[in-house]
């Protein structure tokens, strides 16, 4: 009412919108106290705000709004900040994050911030939202392995043998289906981003353990090799973006979620002891593991690739 009154509105309309206002909350809303007297034009009648305390949003509505929020990108008009949609999640249960995280067009960006609003919180909500989005996390990195082209070659190993036919049709795939698309290069950017906050984060696992690691491991099973396959892939995507790749919008942050994933992925003590322990996966023609010989190539291209920067 304060908004019609600072309006040049005739008395007329203001008392028919006054009105209309009256009969909408009291068929949708009881016990509403009334913003008008009746005539229609008394507008200086106080809104008592303890009346809204029997109010509260239709559930299904609000969770479809958050769907709505979650499936925009920010950059696109009406698109929501990673912020205030994390903030939306925090309202919602730990199924209702992980079922909406599900969706093919989940924005990604939202993970990051989730995870830092929720690190540490004493507060109930924040504490499942943090939950909810760690295991959101470790459900896309899981969901992105799965895709990746198999079986594991050492990527572009041209610098220290002539690459077989096997490891140039692993390269050519790698390249050609995942890092030359920028939808799979923008989500990879936030997945990287979340899993460094995640290992980052007070509330992760890793907290508990003393200086040196010690304690149970905090990642085992399945989850731990999509943590090491997706640790090899940064290294991989690091390299190509190096050696191969032309320019592209944000090239130097690409670099940095890569070398944020490896440091993170590395402060877990069983994934450095993955990376040279055999497996199935992790086993090249001579029996070396294939991931720690990929990973030296990878990370030996990276630091010629820093040498030729200006300035180094």
């Amino acid at each position: 009412m304060d908004i019609l009154r600072s309006k040049s509105v005739s008395r007329r309309s203001t008392g028919r919108l006054a009105n209309l206002l009256d009969k909408l909350t009291n068929e949708f809303f009881d016990g509403l106290s009334p913003i008008d007297d009746g005539s229609g034009l008394d507008l200086s009648r106080s809104f008592n705000p303890s009346s809204l305390a029997s109010v509260s949003a239709d559930r299904d509505w609000f969770v479809s709004m958050v769907r709505r929020a979650v499936t925009a990108s920010a950059s696109k008009s009406g698109g929501s900040s990673g912020e205030v949609c994390a903030r939306l999640l925090s309202s919602l249960d730990h199924e209702e994050i992980l079922e909406l995280a599900k969706i093919k067009d989940f924005n990604l960006e939202i993970l990051s911030h989730a995870l830092k609003l929720g690190d540490g919180s004493k507060n109930a909500e924040l504490y499942v939202l943090f939950e909810a989005a760690k295991e959101a996390l470790f459900q896309h990195v899981e969901g992105l392995v799965e895709d990746l082209p198999r079986p594991f070659q050492a990527y572009r190993p041209d610098d220290e043998w002539q690459a077989s036919s096997a490891e140039s049709r692993y390269a050519h795939m790698l390249e050609a289906s995942f890092f030359e698309s920028p939808v799979f290069r923008h989500s990879l950017l936030h997945l990287m981003s979340a899993f460094a906050e995640y290992a980052d984060s007070d509330s992760s696992a890793w907290s508990d353990r003393d200086a040196t690691g010690g304690g149970a491991a905090v990642l085992t099973g399945k989850r731990l090799g999509s943590v090491v396959r997706f640790a090899t892939l940064s290294l991989e995507y690091l390299k190509w973006i190096s050696c191969y790749a032309e320019a592209f919008p944000a090239k130097e942050s690409h670099l940095e979620g890569c070398l944020r994933v490896v440091g993170a992925a590395m402060s877990f003590p069983e994934v450095a002891a993955s990376f040279v322990a055999p497996s199935a996966e992790n086993n090249g023609p001579s029996g070396t593991p294939v991931y720690s010989t990929s990973a030296s190539l990878c990370l030996h291209a990276f630091y010629k690739y820093v040498l030729k920067m200006p300035g180094t």
